[in-house]
């Protein structure tokens, strides 16, 4: 069942309530470039993006919110625009004359860079954001509260730490003062680059507004997720699981890409959420909040013999297994461990002798007492969207019987790998996450290395097999002074050998610090050309030229004893 929230308007575009989700972006333009800014906002908005955010660090940018909404009026664009205000609440003071919805950050809208006690906290509550919202109110104006996981106000973190339950109280601490002032249109959003972080602090939050008995709608996205396939899957995998879990009324699918690449995933996500409730598969009770992650096993489905020696170097060791029409072969450290038939469950009168693996599907539920008498070393079950809820049953029968073989599902999908890679997240992501089921095969219309490169993704996002670097990059915005796009890609392309590192490529250092908290490794924009190198949270290198960064950055990589030298097939 889907959540029901209040409807919360930003302009004429209602979010919430019967409402269907809307897709949001922000404009990676310079808010001070009012041509740039406008022709990003005109393309967004041709392709189907329905609210625009823009940076607003002061009053100079404030002001040229007037002349952008201006200008998009006489060119016909009625599309809702958002201030996202840090630290200098007078620009989002100012900024709620010509826009429709101000975006602020609990960690930093009042309280700035150092420590308030909770009595200043709450005076200066009082002073910054009454004036909001009264203005807020004479405007018809929304505010999205929207907490990120690595921008915690110093007060909080001394309180709570970097925790989900001090993203919770932050959001609650602003919501609370709107609703003593009688300010209704809040809309939350709790933002991380960690996709479990993202996922429970939604999860928590959801739990303490039902006992307030609050019903403010949500507003979906995993920050920093990253670029091309890694990035969509990221994004997807935290969203998706929320969406089809009946959770959130507007998305931004954030990549460190053009803006308008944005757009079609969420389209996808959408797409897929509306076939979820029309089929009645939205399952609310599905456990998002778990605490424990196992490892899941890969297989690769193909007929080809050689099929190892096509798989990135990397992520050979992991792959468990192969599977063809009829045989299922496991693998050890790169070598065939062993081969086995495969039988269907309904086909199947006894247990062969020799080891093998059973497949069935949830139509073959007839059948399932059969499985107490046999011994499979593998159950694989073929997926079909619309038999999830018995799948998931399937894997509870399994346990309630002690049958310990692992449960391998099987999924088929056709079309752009992009577009497969998002859907893949949210479907396939988000019963990785639960711990329903042991392990995955993905047929798909791609060659083995783009299978096995979906595949690890999803494990990774999921958190349920570590097999790669983790990239947390931003998709940046008007205060980012670098071409992090291309950076991005030329990190990526020297460091993807790497495993079980995290590297940070953030634009600035509004959220860049704290999102980028949990990072081995760290590449910080702080002025154009210029750069800070980070191991954890210690600054190592500062201001340096963007052209010997990356450099840099790989020599800290091998001080650390992090870097191994990629291998060549």
């Amino acid at each position: 069942m889907r959540r029901k929230t209040r409807v919360v308007y930003v302009g004429d575009i209602g979010i919430g309530g019967n409402h269907p989700i809307r897709i949001q972006s922000m404009s990676n333009t310079n808010t001070n470039d009012i041509e740039k800014s406008c022709d990003q906002i005109m393309r967004l908005s041709d392709i189907g993006c329905e609210i625009v955010r823009l940076t607003t660090q002061g009053i100079k940018e404030a002001k040229n919110l007037e002349i952008i909404k201006n200008f998009l009026l006489k060119k016909g664009y009625t599309i809702p625009l958002v201030a996202d205000v840090h630290f200098f609440p007078p620009a989002g003071i100012l900024a709620a004359d010509f826009v429709e919805k101000i975006r602020i950050n609990p960690g930093n809208f009042v309280e700035g860079k150092r420590k308030l006690s909770q009595e200043e906290f709450e005076r200066r509550l009082y002073e910054k954001m009454t004036p909001l919202l009264d203005k807020c109110k004479k405007y018809k104006r929304s505010l999205r509260i929207g907490v990120n996981h690595g921008s915690l106000s110093l007060r909080i973190l001394e309180r709570y730490g970097n925790t989900i339950e001090g993203m919770v109280e932050s959001a609650l601490e602003y919501a609370s003062h709107c609703v003593d002032n009688d300010f209704f249109d809040i809309i939350f959003s709790m933002k991380s680059s960690n996709v479990k972080i993202m996922i429970r602090s939604y999860l928590l939050l959801k739990k303490e507004l039902e006992k307030k008995g609050w019903d403010f709608p949500f507003h979906l996205g995993v920050t920093e997720a990253g670029f091309g396939l890694d990035g969509r899957v990221k994004s997807s995998v935290g969203i998706g699981s929320l969406l089809l879990a009946g959770i959130g009324d507007t998305i931004r699918v954030s990549l460190t890409e053009d803006p308008a690449n944005e757009i079609k995933p969420c389209q996808k996500l959408i797409s897929l959420r509306e076939s979820y409730e029309k089929e009645n598969l939205i399952n609310s009770n599905i456990h998002l909040d778990m605490n424990v992650s196992s490892p899941a096993k890969v297989f690769i489905s193909s007929e080809n013999r050689h099929f190892l020696d096509k798989i990135s170097s990397n992520v050979q060791n992991d792959i468990e297994g192969s599977i063809t029409k009829d045989l299922l072969t496991t693998y050890q450290n790169g070598k065939i461990k062993d081969k086995m038939p495969i039988y269907k469950l309904d086909k199947i009168q006894k247990a062969p002798i020799v080891p093998y693996a059973i497949i069935l599907s949830s139509k073959d539920n007839i059948y399932w007492e059969k499985l107490k008498q046999l011994n499979p070393e593998y159950i694989l079950y073929d997926f079909l969207r619309t038999q999830k809820k018995q799948a998931i049953f399937f894997q509870n029968y399994l346990k309630e019987n002690s049958i310990k073989a692992p449960l391998i599902y099987r999924f088929s999908y056709e079309g752009d790998l992009y577009d497969i890679a998002t859907i893949c997240g949210a479907e396939i992501g988000s019963l990785l996450y639960s711990q329903i089921g042991d392990g995955i095969i993905i047929n798909i219309p791609y060659n083995e290395n783009e299978k096995a490169t979906l595949i690890f993704s999803l494990l990774q996002a999921s958190q349920r097999k570590i097999t790669s670097v983790e990239f947390i990059s931003c998709p940046g915005c008007g205060r980012t002074l670098y071409n992090i796009q291309e950076v991005a890609k030329k990190i990526k392309a020297k460091t993807s050998h790497l495993k079980g590192i995290k590297i940070a490529v953030m634009g600035c250092v509004v959220n860049g610090l704290g999102e980028m908290a949990d990072a081995d490794f760290g590449y910080i924009g702080t002025g154009k050309g210029k750069v800070n190198l980070y191991v954890n949270q210690e600054c190592i290198e500062k201001d340096i030229s963007e052209d010997l960064a990356l450099d840099k950055l790989i020599f800290l990589i091998k001080s650390k004893g992090k870097w191994i030298e990629p291998t060549t097939k």
